[in-house]
């Protein structure tokens, strides 16, 4: 199973938002109290929004069937099918993978 580098991402990005946040926390808290802690609870929200959306890309893989070929990205929409011109998805999933060995 391959392993993907959007964990790494998302750990980058929470690393960025709590060491940008607190700083920004302190600079906004000398003018106002109010906006550093809004400040601070937004960027709560986006680091847990963050964290569902890679546990749902990871919960929901792509789904191939006779039909068509499901590709979903977390909480962003889904592809459907990767080409309308398929008409069997299996034929052209097994020339992917037979192409990458």
């Amino acid at each position: 199973m391959e392993q993907s580098s959007m964990l790494v991402i998302v750990i980058g990005i929470i690393h960025v938002l709590v060491l940008e946040g607190a700083g920004l926390h302190f600079l906004i808290h000398q003018w106002s109290a109010l906006a550093a802690w809004i400040l601070t609870l937004s960027n709560v929200y986006f680091i847990l929004a963050l964290i569902a959306d890679y546990r749902l890309m990871k919960l929901n893989p792509v789904l191939v069937t006779d039909r068509d070929v499901r590709i979903r990205f977390g909480m962003k929409r889904q592809m459907k099918q990767i080409a309308l011109c398929l008409d069997k998805p299996h034929d052209f999933v097994a020339e992917v993978m037979g192409e990458r060995e």
